[in-house]
């Protein structure tokens, strides 16, 4: 059902200042329209919200450790230990040092996982240097 008329044709009244178009029932007010523009708008932005926390969630399940493959582990690994040794630079560069803040750059976002690696790998090969000796 439309919210206009039909407009008839066949009325020929020389007062065209008396034809409503829109029915009388689904009359439509400056303040309607507005509440329904505003609605839209909420909707368009809920759904793309919605859209990017789905490519969001999607490209962190694919950050996971185990999804990635080695070239991607050590890529992430020299990146993390890149970030690790400027944030240290920074500071020891700083006069408020504090034993738990070199902890918090070692703890920072994914970087335990990372950390873990590099010391298994020097734990490897400090293993291998005293058993060839």
């Amino acid at each position: 059902m439309s919210i206009y008329s039909q407009y008839d044709s066949s009325d020929n009244t020389n007062n065209t200042n008396s034809i409503s178009i829109l029915k009388d029932d689904f009359l439509i007010t400056k303040n309607d329209y507005e509440k329904e523009m505003i609605n839209r708008q909420y909707n368009q932005l809920y759904f793309n919200s919605m859209n990017d926390s789905n490519k969001l969630q999607k490209e962190s399940e694919s950050k996971i450790i185990y999804n990635l493959s080695i070239k991607e582990i050590f890529q992430n690994m020299s990146n993390t230990l890149i970030k690790i040794i400027n944030e240290f630079s920074i500071l020891l560069k700083n006069e408020d040092k504090n034993y738990n803040k070199y902890i918090e750059i070692l703890i920072k976002d994914d970087r335990m996982i990372y950390i873990g690696i590099i010391f298994i790998i020097l734990g490897l090969i400090i293993f291998f240097i005293f058993t060839s000796s």
